[in-house]
């Protein structure tokens, strides 16, 4: 026999019958205006493909060429697939994901490498937390270069017009789907998305505003020709023919020397260099005419000079993206921008492959994608807020990038402008992006899982939502490793350092 409810419980059960009747009013309400999208408005040169409801905690297929399983949806929203035209000669393939439950907040997503796929695990972040969350595949489809070939308009999408034309009608379906208008705007973007989003700052102020330029690709034409000259400096196009090239084996005893001599430099033998600049490692260590005999762990004098060329992040874990940047080919990055961009010459070989090429790079420097510029005055101007973080064992983009353009930020404006703006956040042990490669990932973007990201302290991204809208400066920030250990993380250039008892920020 069922013992009689107490007034506490049936309230209760009262609570969950309202909750369950306005859950299942919201989902029918939000289907209903999703099948009804496309005759909501009038969509300034933009073809609204499909919009499809989906119900959260499902998948649905990807869109594009790149190739993907199915995509995780975590909240219930309305996916819409649209295109813009960009010009007479181009055109953007997009997505809205448009939670049923709205902040009020808009946030654009840029790309990765070459950038010609949607990035879906943002945009599922961003819909998970009540953003009304676009991406587009930035004029192209696949992460190649041959898109851009003699297509001046297509890479013109590439370089940052993409993101402004999605966003301006990004803006137009988001007031039509839930009947007022976005409150604030935001973008969030790593590696060539963290260039797209400095671009935006530098060429459309007005479009943000909160920007986070994670790992930016900044200074592009010289980045890429960094990345070519190291992959000659390491055997290419010769392959592993070359005397210079270092087997993947003896990439991972590199690291471990490396680890070995400057590990303990931040005053904590972690496995994690803070600042690799401070690594002054003695890679005689590993000279084969040191050791009693010549074994598999040890450099040739022509392997010792391929390490000593700049620019490689030292503790970074070269093993992990071996194939793409040391397996003796030049680097897919640079080889096809200097095809089929730089030269338009699909032969070119990288035979001799220089200075000179990276100079004739830089001079053509194609929409300004070169991106380097410290001028952000009418975007903070306006209120304007940018924040940007680096993994100091960063395998693609070094970690000086973000430091460099930062320091162009001060010395045009001066260091007291740019303080009221301008945040940078160097993360230790963090690779390229904070993907789950790195063995100790002091974590702050969207990798880590939900929770317990949802606190600002530990989440750039509503760190940055909290600096817009609550003047919350971010002075600080939380790292996560996958273990759930925590990473007091400085503003630039105060550095993290180890008391002996807690971590406190110095100069």
């Amino acid at each position: 026999m069922l013992k009689p409810a107490t007034r506490g419980s049936v309230w209760l059960l009262v609570l969950s019958v309202a909750s369950a009747q306005q859950s299942l009013a919201t989902h029918s309400s939000g289907a209903h205006r999703c099948r009804k999208l496309a005759k909501l408005g009038r969509f300034e040169n933009t073809t609204i493909i499909s919009s499809t409801y989906v119900v959260g905690n499902s998948t649905v297929q990807p869109w594009g060429t790149c190739s993907m399983g199915p995509v995780a949806v975590t909240a219930p929203l309305c996916r819409v697939r649209f295109s813009v035209k960009t010009s007479k000669a181009s055109e953007a393939n997009a997505e809205a994901w448009l939670p049923d439950e709205w902040y009020g907040r808009f946030l654009a997503i840029g790309n990765g490498g070459l950038g010609g796929c949607i990035d879906y695990t943002y945009l599922n972040y961003g819909s998970s937390f009540h953003f009304a969350t676009f991406a587009s595949n930035h004029g192209h489809d696949g992460d190649q270069g041959q898109s851009f070939y003699k297509q001046p308009e297509v890479l013109h999408d590439y370089t940052g017009r993409s993101v402004h034309a999605v966003s301006v009608v990004g803006k137009q379906i988001v007031k039509a789907y839930y009947s007022k208008p976005h409150m604030k705007s935001y973008f969030i973007g790593c590696s060539a998305g963290g260039r797209q989003g400095t671009y935006s700052a530098l060429h459309w102020p007005e479009d943000f505003d909160g920007i986070i330029a994670a790992a930016p690709g900044t200074n592009f034409n010289i980045f890429l020709g960094s990345l070519g000259l190291l992959s000659v400096n390491t055997g290419a196009p010769e392959g592993n023919t070359s005397e210079s090239f270092v087997p993947k084996t003896l990439w991972a005893t590199v690291r471990a020397e490396i680890i070995k001599q400057c590990d303990g430099l931040d005053g904590v033998k972690d496995g994690v260099l803070d600042d690799p600049d401070a690594c002054k490692v003695q890679f005689e260590a590993l000279s084969c005419s040191n050791k009693a005999k010549a074994d598999s762990d040890c450099l040739t004098e022509v392997q010792l000079e391929a390490l000593l060329y700049p620019g490689y992040s030292l503790g970074s874990d070269a093993t992990v993206i071996f194939d793409a940047m040391f397996a003796g080919d030049v680097v897919w990055l640079a080889k096809d921008w200097w095809k089929y961009v730089v030269y338009e010459d699909p032969d070119y070989d990288f035979t001799g492959f220089g200075l000179d090429d990276i100079l004739a790079a830089e001079a053509l420097d194609p929409s300004q994608i070169s991106t380097f510029s410290g001028e952000f005055s009418e975007f903070a101007a306006r209120g304007g807020k940018f924040l940007s973080y680096h993994g100091t064992h960063d395998n693609i983009i070094p970690p000086g990038s973000a430091q460099r353009a930062y320091d162009l930020a001060v010395d045009t404006m001066g260091s007291t402008f740019v303080e009221e703006f301008y945040r940078l956040f160097m993360v230790p042990g963090m690779d390229h992006c904070g993907t789950p490669w790195s063995e100790v990932p002091f974590m702050i973007g969207h990798y880590l899982p939900l929770p317990p990201t949802n606190a600002s302290s530990h989440n750039i991204l509503l760190a940055l939502v909290d600096w817009v809208e609550g003047d919350n400066v971010p002075d600080t920030v939380i790292g996560t490793s996958s273990s759930g250990e925590e990473r007091l993380l400085c503003k630039h250039p105060l550095r993290s350092v180890w008391t002996g008892s807690q971590y406190v920020c110095q100069a």
